[in-house]
């Protein structure tokens, strides 16, 4: 098949969401109709992004997202994936997201974060490589507050947390504010470092700004702090980015 992303959709191709959308609605009593004035307005005002996917002259899908930037790096949220009613299961879907992860990555996008609605489309965001939330960001103690079924996933190559490293030179992150932290508390997410503060890979992930950060060079603490007042990072779309650590 001949599949294709505008991303400039003309005006009869958004009119062909709209009509497949409302034939949806007609046949099965529901459908993303509810929310396509609120995605076409946001296209309009240029307060989001909308690609259409397309099989030749026919539109198969759309994907709506926002830009979250920073001087450095940028960062996306998808706001609606849709694939019209008639092409689902049959790996459209697929197909339409792999040619929009390319597309996203040479677009120079860091990471995507997405909240999965309906909560069926779960499996399908596994599957495209998304990681969920770790549970502790649904926390009522939180100072960001996020919503259960949110996803996320790195479009360079990064540096991940790991348990089974020595406690050297380490990165660590509590899911509690400093205060909050006992002596014998374990840190929940653990980063090998360099002992010069270099990283092999940079690290991205999900932020909240109360939580406590420490960094230790050859067993010295370096750095112990919120993470709103650590530094060395880049906080952008909801994520802190850090490619080298410094004093």
């Amino acid at each position: 098949m001949n599949f294709k992303i505008h991303t400039s959709p003309t005006e009869e191709e958004l009119e062909q969401i709209k009509n497949w959308l409302i034939s949806e609605k007609n046949t099965e009593g529901h459908s993303f109709i509810c929310n396509w004035e609120t995605a076409i307005n946001r296209y309009r005002n240029k307060e989001s992004k909308l690609f259409s996917f397309n099989i030749g002259n026919k539109v198969v899908g759309f994907v709506s997202y926002t830009e979250f930037k920073s001087e450095k790096c940028k960062t996306i949220e998808i706001d609606y994936f849709v694939i019209e009613q008639s092409y689902r299961n049959n790996g459209i879907g697929k197909a339409f997201y792999s040619k929009l992860d390319q597309k996203f990555r040479k677009l120079g996008f860091i990471v995507a974060k997405l909240f999965c609605m309906p909560q069926e489309s779960e499996n399908f965001w596994r599957k495209m490589g998304y990681i969920e939330f770790p549970r502790e960001f649904y926390s009522e103690t939180v100072t960001y507050k996020i919503h259960e079924l949110s996803y996320y996933k790195p479009l360079i190559d990064i540096q991940f947390p790991n348990e089974n490293i020595d406690d050297e030179n380490v990165l660590k992150l509590w899911a509690k504010r400093p205060e909050n932290v006992n002596e014998n508390d374990d840190a929940n997410w653990v980063w090998q470092i360099n002992e010069s503060g270099d990283l092999e890979k940079p690290i991205i992930f999900p932020r909240q700004p109360d939580w406590k950060i420490c960094w230790k060079r050859n067993g010295t603490i370096v750095k112990d702090k919120k993470v709103k007042h650590f530094g060395n990072q880049v906080n952008v779309g909801g994520f802190f980015y850090i490619t080298k650590l410094d004093e």
